[in-house]
């Protein structure tokens, strides 16, 4: 007899933005259906029902909780409970959970926590509960015994191959469509799992065993005309860690786009020193006008540092083919590293302005678990992890963790973040394009979608959040002229589309 399992992806808390496309909920909820079970989804931030409402009609032997952040957590606990006073078994997945499963099996959070992907693991640990076998047996798993947190062998990385094609039919697809650059209806898919960089700030070289896996672009192919038949998609947002990195499969995407006539814009997430100028202009007539690089420093002693294995050189070269291209760069940095120098943080400043990227994204470092310069900050004391989910103190991990850099003041980093951001907010153009003012339109409706999503209560709580983020990020760009003209923020040498 298969069971029934019901898969939730909690509300998030503190977020006014469209929630995430939890792909990684419907591949395992796929694969779990293609083995025979009998299964179910809700994503909390859309469902009208409620997850208790949904274990009286559906009547679940399982129920499967991804909590990939802290932000779903306080949600994630409260379902627990409800699924505890009826006895059914709780499995919860995703970055946190693996990251947190001692403390979250001592605080009993959860029965099972699945370490890593979920398909295989999650298969397996339900037929050992439907068949009442022992899951110690069952690899990639973590759970309490004699009161003990245990955690098995590690379950083997998947071939790709063997991973499903997203059965979308199990959500509310429309829900995750979205507008962004250049789109009305943008949806994300993906086509890679792994990163092949070895970046010392990054948790991803621990979670995929440095290892780098392409899906078979047919499934690719397949998912997108899916959606651009059924849904009338006219963007996708590829949300690989790194998009194809070689250049017979870029090749290969861009011709079964052609041959399949999915007329579509597209944008993905790239190494530099992957492609030659050759390569973006194949990319931009396929379709592609965004592309988001891990630039993360602009000084040459720093990115040797974090191992990013790039040149200055090399951004501003591909920065400049891009812009000339007519493809929109976003880049990503990070200010604030242990130990980061003033004149280190001015290099990155100074390569923003006076490079011609489309949207610039800066954060201030924060540790990320299971990555390389956590794991020093700890050892060395430098840095004292907190974790009170009982009380709903635990930091928001990644965004707020109460670390600070040794050498640059707090404050100095708000003004720099805050800065790029309001630039960002209200630049004019993004490439020749785009429409005036694109990106603040586009977070405009993101925002109004969300706070009304959730009624008059959700309404204002939701306007009260966005408030917290947006009125900072105002105060900090325009009331620190000081430490503006300290880091020569006022100076912009950037090309910009009229």
């Amino acid at each position: 007899m298969r069971m029934k399992v019901l898969f939730v992806v909690p509300r998030a808390q503190f977020n006014y933005k469209a929630p995430w496309t939890p792909l990684g909920t419907i591949s395992i909820a796929t694969f779990i259906k293609q083995h025979g079970h009998t299964v179910r989804l809700t994503d909390q931030s859309f469902d009208k029902k409620s997850v208790k409402e949904h274990l009286d009609d559906f009547a679940p032997d399982a129920v499967c909780v991804s909590v990939i952040s802290v932000r779903v957590a306080k949600d994630a606990h409260r379902l627990s409970l409800l699924c505890k006073e009826r006895g059914i078994p709780v499995i919860w997945g995703g970055f946190f959970s693996a990251d947190y499963y001692k403390e979250l099996l001592l605080a009993g959070m959860t029965d099972y926590i699945t370490m890593g992907e979920g398909e295989f693991n999650t298969l397996h640990l339900l037929e050992a509960l439907e068949n009442g076998t022992p899951v110690r047996d069952v690899r990639g798993i973590a759970y309490l015994e004699n009161g003990e947190p245990m955690l098995t062998e590690a379950q083997p990385l998947a071939d790709l191959r063997d991973l499903p094609v997203l059965d979308f039919s199990l959500c509310d697809t429309e829900n995750y469509i979205h507008p962004y650059l250049f789109c009305k209806r943008m949806m994300y898919v993906y086509a890679s799992k792994g990163c092949p960089g070895n970046c010392a700030f990054c948790s991803n070289p621990t979670y995929h065993c440095h290892k780098y896996r392409v899906r078979p672009i047919d499934y690719v192919i397949r998912e997108i005309k899916y959606l651009y038949t059924q849904y009338h998609i006219d963007g996708v947002y590829f949300s690989d860690e790194c998009w194809y990195v070689r250049r017979e499969m870029m090749q290969e995407f861009c011709r079964r786009l052609r041959e399949e006539k999915i007329d579509i814009y597209w944008g993905c997430e790239l190494r530099f020193g992957i492609c030659s100028e050759e390569d973006y202009r194949m990319l931009y007539d396929s379709g592609c006008r965004w592309i988001m690089f891990g630039t993360e420093s602009g000084d040459p002693e720093m990115l040797k540092t974090i191992r990013k294995h790039i040149t200055v050189d090399q951004i501003r070269r591909e920065v400049n083919i891009c812009h000339d291209t007519g493809i929109v760069s976003i880049l990503s940095f990070i200010i604030g590293y242990p130990d980061e120098r003033p004149e280190q943080l001015q290099n990155t400043i100074d390569l923003i302005n006076g490079i011609p990227s489309g949207v610039n994204v800066c954060n201030i470092f924060t540790p990320v678990p299971n990555s390389e310069m956590y794991d020093a900050l700890v050892r060395s004391k430098q840095y004292a992890p907190k974790f009170d989910l009982m009380h709903n103190k635990l930091v928001l991990i990644g965004e707020h963790s109460g670390y600070r850099c040794n050498t640059i003041p707090l404050r100095d980093l708000r003004v720099i973040r805050s800065c790029f951001m309001w630039k960002g907010f209200t630049k004019k153009s993004v490439n020749r394009e785009s429409k005036k003012f694109e990106i603040a339109a586009n977070a405009i409706k993101e925002t109004f979608a969300s706070l009304t999503r959730h009624g008059i209560k959700g309404f204002f709580r939701g306007v009260w959040i966005a408030a917290k983020e947006f009125v900072p990020i105002f105060w900090y760009s325009h009331f620190y002229p000081a430490i503006r003209k300290k880091y020569r923020m006022n100076r912009t040498d950037q090309k910009e589309y009229l």
